[in-house]
Parts: structure tokens; C-alpha cells; sequence
């Protein structure tokens, strides 16, 4: 599967949450959607995988669509956090909740929007 297209979903393997993964300027945008939990989270890290295995540095993570994070996908974004430049867009009201009960918001950007994350990152 090339990286730019939509993430094919497989029968049996549950509600796809990345719905795309796609360059723009120079960041990588991963779109997610649904839960974010432990059956969720090997998804997203497949997407950030082919991303960094692609040469992709700085990714943004547009979390507007999701309507629920666990401690498995904090611990998926503090990874990612750590292996690249990463951005959260529009984090979701799980997503905020999440980050601000665990301080993690004082460690991982966020941003309003999808356009202030490609600024935040200097695109």
C-alpha cells in the first residue's frame, strides 16, 4: 500500500481508525477517527511506521474524529513524540481531556487546526 492513499480496510479487523495518511508540505498527516485504544493503536503505529520508514520526520496527527483515547494511545503519542517531530491537530475533546488529566499536554503539541500544526512545525 502506498503511504499517500487511504488505508484499506480488512474485513475482521475492526473499524479502521486511520482513515488517510498523506504528504503535505513537509510533514506527513495522519488522519484518525473512532477509538483510540488497545485494539486501535497497532493501526496507528503501522501508519507512523510506513511514515518514518519513508523518511518522514514530522508528523501531524489530525485527532478531531476521535471520540476516544486510552492510556495505550498516550503511550503510542509519547512514543512518536520521541521519534519524530509530532503534532497534534484539533484534538478532540477525549483527546484534550486525556492529555490534561495525564499532564502530557505540557509535553506533546497541540494546535487548533490542521493549518497551525504545518505552522507549528515550521511548513
Amino acid at each position: 500500500m502506498a503511504i499517500s492513499e487511504k488505508v484499506a480496510y480488512e474485513p475482521g479487523a475492526g473499524a479502521p481508525v486511520v482513515l488517510g495518511c498523506h504528504r503535505r508540505g513537509g510533514a506527513w498527516v495522519v488522519e484518525l477517527t473512532g477509538e483510540l485504544d488497545l485494539d486501535a493503536v497497532p493501526q496507528v503505529r503501522a501508519a507512523a511506521d510506513r511514515v518514518i520508514a519513508a523518511g518522514g520526520r514530522r508528523i501531524v496527527l489530525d485527532t478531531r474524529s476521535v471520540t476516544f483515547a486510552d492510556s495505550s494511545s498516550l503511550n503510542l503519542l509519547l512514543q512518536l513524540n520521541g521519534e519524530t517531530h509530532l503534532c497534534l491537530a484539533a484534538p478532540s475533546e477525549p483527546v484534550r481531556r486525556l492529555l490534561d488529566i495525564t499532564g502530557a499536554s505540557a509535553v506533546l503539541r497541540t494546535t487548533a487546526s490542521l493549518g497551525e500544526a504545518l505552522d507549528a512545525l515550521g511548513l
